[in-house]
């Protein structure tokens, strides 16, 4: 996936002030949308500081472009915080200067040792190559380590066997609970789709479901889902993979 840096705004002033695709984050909101749901980079300013202010452009660019790519915007959140105004939340960062820019991965729980300092330059073109670096490495966001067996003996099972460990999956799911049961579901979809039309259809919907998220021309329900489906249809794609290489 590649990102286009076609009709960015042109922005600048006060890094307090309200921009489109930037949340202003409080200490009564902030673990509300910090809460390892998406990648999330914030940004820790002070209105009165220099730096800040000369980033306040790129940073602001920024959010516009995450807000109109579809995927970009259903995997990461762009945020800032007025840490002299909300001095708590900077100290439970160990944010001692400003601007200080903090990466929280999907995935975790915010906390001082999951937080990643970004380091690299202040710019919007850099502040968006550190992201989608992020968001590329996270392919298995919706993998369920309770059904990795299951996928196993789906994969190999002979074709009058792959119903019931499909059944058996289904019922695994039912025992799960939040996220871990909302993609378990999609593991499920997926094995009765293979079920009823052949193995080869991992490999057809991946290639469909990657033609889709590249042309960006879906909505960003549609996206989430899409990017969701991704993800566990890596999870057969891994099992497939890791079955070849123990056989040959």
């Amino acid at each position: 996936m590649v990102w286009t840096a076609a009709a960015t705004l042109v922005w600048a002033g006060n890094p307090g002030d309200a921009v489109p695709g930037v949340l202003d984050l409080l200490p009564t909101t902030f673990d509300g949308h910090v809460n390892g749901g998406k990648h999330v980079l914030v940004e820790f300013y002070a209105p009165w500081c220099g730096h800040c202010k000369r980033m306040a452009e790129d940073y602001a660019q920024l959010g516009e472009r995450v807000q109109s790519d579809p995927r970009m915007a259903s995997l990461v959140t762009v945020a800032k915080v007025d840490a002299s105004a909300h001095g708590d939340l900077g100290q439970r960062f160990g944010v001692k200067g400003f601007p200080t820019v903090l990466y929280f991965p999907r995935g975790e729980k915010p906390s001082l040792a999951s937080a990643e300092t970004y380091s690299g330059a202040r710019q919007v073109d850099a502040f968006q190559a550190f992201l989608q670096s992020k968001v590329e490495e996270d392919v298995t966001f919706a993998h369920v380590e309770e059904l990795g067996d299951l996928v196993h003996e789906f994969l190999v099972a002979r074709n009058g066997e792959r119903r019931r460990v499909m059944e058996e999956m289904e019922t695994k799911v039912e025992g799960l609970s939040g996220k871990a049961r909302d993609y378990g579901a999609v593991y499920v979809r997926l094995a009765k789709k293979a079920v009823e039309k052949g193995m080869d259809y991992f490999d057809k919907e991946k290639e469909r479901v990657e033609r889709m998220v590249e042309s960006g021309q879906v909505g960003k329900e549609q996206m989430a889902k899409l990017v969701e489906k991704a993800s566990v249809l890596n999870a057969f794609q891994i099992s497939k993979e890791e079955e070849i290489s123990a056989s040959s």
